[in-house]
């Protein structure tokens, strides 16, 4: 557990510097020039992004738009589950951009579904399903969304069961 936690915190570290770098970058280019333009709305296709997320799992997030409305994402980390040291987990995410108007930035609904796997210390390891619908608001001037997701999951294996899983966190655009 220990050398498990002590990589995950390295990860994060990593992922942490990286970002703020690259944010510094993009702050030190915006005062010596306009930039460019933030995206209008809807078009996002093939961009990524990165951060951290806060929930089931704690650890580094990504998601990266297939289309302007279709996008895959993906978190691992610590796991809050007091029976897990580890969770990964990946899904297929559907935005809608219309369904909430905000005067500035973009305020997307999404819903989805995907996989997860948890990997346990002392027993099997879990994997199942989950379907996660959340929110996300895309600022305008800046390349970082917040977001918050909720979903019911099932896991199926070693035992089938129900429950609730969900998450916040932040993403930096690339």
């Amino acid at each position: 557990m220990r050398t498990h936690m002590k990589q995950l915190i390295s990860v994060m570290g990593i992922l942490g510097m990286s970002v703020s770098i690259a944010c510094a970058q993009d702050m030190s280019t915006n005062q010596v020039s306009s930039q460019m333009p933030p995206l209008p709305l809807n078009d996002f296709a093939h961009s990524l992004s990165a951060g951290l997320m806060v929930g089931e799992p704690t650890g580094p997030t990504v998601k990266y738009f297939l289309t302007d409305v279709l996008a895959v994402d993906g978190a691992f980390g610590w796991s809050p589950f007091p029976h897990a040291d580890m969770e990964f987990h990946a899904d297929i995410l559907y935005h809608d951009f219309n369904l909430i108007h905000v005067d500035e930035g973009r305020l997307p609904v999404y819903v989805g579904a995907g996989a997860f796997v948890r990997f346990r210390h002392n027993a099997d390891n879990q994997g199942g399903i989950r379907i996660p619908f959340g929110i996300s608001y895309m600022f305008q001037d800046i390349p970082v969304d917040i977001f918050a997701e909720v979903g019911p999951a099932i896991v199926l294996t070693p035992d089938v069961r129900g429950e609730i899983v969900g998450g916040i966190g932040a993403r930096y655009r690339f």
